[in-house]
């Protein structure tokens, strides 16, 4: 694995764990916000599932959700109820995972073509 997808599926792996349950692993919506803010093509994937698969328990929520990662904006988080919270950990938790996936199957690309040009 190449150095960069290798610090990145690490860095997913352990925002997955966190937000997946695991005890030993605590989290803030203010490092998740920074994670996206520093790291603007997990951002892409947070955003993406936030627009296209969030699910619309309020048209309110899910539209706040998206401009607080938009704008990258932790203060849509908190001064709104706890569902925008919530489905901000979702979009976060469902964007890393993909870009996980994805980062995986460039590196299983990556490989093959190593081997083939042996």
């Amino acid at each position: 694995m190449n150095k960069p997808n290798e610090y990145k599926s690490s860095r997913l792996s352990y925002f997955i764990k966190g937000l997946s349950g695991d005890p030993f692993i605590r989290l803030s919506l203010e490092e998740l916000m920074q994670e996206i803010t520093d790291h603007h093509d997990l951002k892409s994937y947070v955003l993406n599932y936030a627009k296209n698969t969030l699910k619309e328990n309020s048209l309110s929520d899910k539209r706040l959700t998206i401009r607080a990662i938009e704008n990258e904006n932790i203060d849509i988080l908190y001064n709104h109820d706890s569902e925008v919270r919530e489905n901000f950990a979702i979009c976060f938790l469902e964007g890393a995972k993909a870009m996980q996936k994805d980062l995986s199957e460039q590196n299983k690309h990556l490989k093959s073509i190593s081997r083939d040009s042996r």
